[in-house]
């Protein structure tokens, strides 16, 4: 569901919330039962529209409608009102406000779990956006597709969208964009048994966040300095596959400096709770890792990490 400060702005593109910070590792987000949530996507300085090009006032009645009733759970509702004010786009040839809502039925068909639904507007916002040439709004298209089959364990599908989505958010300078692309890019080429190339993604995200400490990364309650103390936590992950032991644990240790002062600066209780244990889960599963690998002593110090952050 939105957020209360975040109810309908047009122009924001809704990305679907697969948490960057709530992950299992992080870039698996909570299933739809848990605070199936939705969120606006980062605005680029570049990409806001003139303030004084307006919809439609009936368009745009509609659009707002459809939000507020799927921010109710109002699905079917807000399908109804969301095909109403694409119909009035078509009609006027209105192309952006058109992927817009398209988009927007999306994120209802992959809240209702009618994921092929879902598939089919996402990638009917986003022919729109490319034939646009607008590539901060098919970058985030694409990114939603890609956490989208991160959530279905398709990482290869992810990755095929992944990797456009990096390249436009590049292309027009956008390094933040480059840092939850690049993190969800590790996450899948780790899934796919592929270590080394995550750790490259991580390394490239992590200079990123680093340089942005302090600066809310998605406009909204996940800040960036959560965003790098899970990407630092599935570094961590991605080098014990390698056994490079020593240096899993000093980023573990890491994440948990860079988690722990932050942690009660997070404004929404469900993010404290859900960011706080999905980061012990990750390390929990780091430790049984040690375990199984006979190192009994490295394994206790993992667990050490936990204590840290409870």
């Amino acid at each position: 569901m939105l957020l209360p400060s975040l109810r309908f702005t047009k122009p924001l593109l809704l990305l679907i919330i697969l948490p960057l910070a709530l992950l299992t590792p992080v870039a698996v987000p909570l299933t739809r039962a848990q605070e199936n949530r939705i969120e606006i996507a980062p605005i680029h300085p570049s990409s806001i529209r003139d303030p004084d090009i307006l919809l439609d006032r009936e368009a745009q009645r509609l659009l707002s409608q459809g939000i507020n009733q799927h921010d109710a759970g109002l699905h079917q509702a807000a399908l109804q009102s969301f095909q109403a004010a694409l119909e009035v786009f078509r009609q006027n040839g209105d192309r952006d406000d058109e992927a817009y809502a398209l988009n927007s039925q999306g994120l209802v068909y992959y809240d209702l779990g009618q994921d092929q639904q879902a598939v089919k507007y996402f990638q009917q916002a986003l022919a729109i956006y490319q034939s646009l040439d607008d590539s901060y709004y098919a970058g985030n298209v694409q990114t939603t597709l890609g956490q989208a089959y991160i959530f279905w364990d398709q990482p290869q599908q992810a990755i095929e969208y992944l990797q456009p989505a990096l390249s436009n958010y590049r292309a027009i300078r956008y390094p933040e964009g480059e840092a939850f692309v690049s993190h969800h890019l590790g996450f899948a080429y780790n899934s796919l048994g592929q270590p080394q190339q995550a750790i490259e993604y991580y390394q490239q995200a992590l200079p990123i966040l680093q340089a942005e400490r302090g600066v809310e990364a998605l406009q909204t309650t996940l800040t960036v300095e959560v965003f790098e103390a899970a990407t630092l936590a599935n570094m961590a992950e991605a080098l014990i596959a390698q056994n490079q032991t020593d240096l899993a644990i000093n980023y573990f240790e890491q994440s948990a400096e860079v988690y722990k002062p932050i942690r009660e600066q997070l404004s929404e209780p469900w993010f404290q709770q859900y960011s706080t244990e999905f980061i012990i889960n990750t390390y929990h599963r780091c430790a049984e890792m040690l375990r199984q690998q006979n190192r009994p002593q490295e394994a206790q110090q993992v667990l050490d990490f936990i204590k840290e952050v409870e």
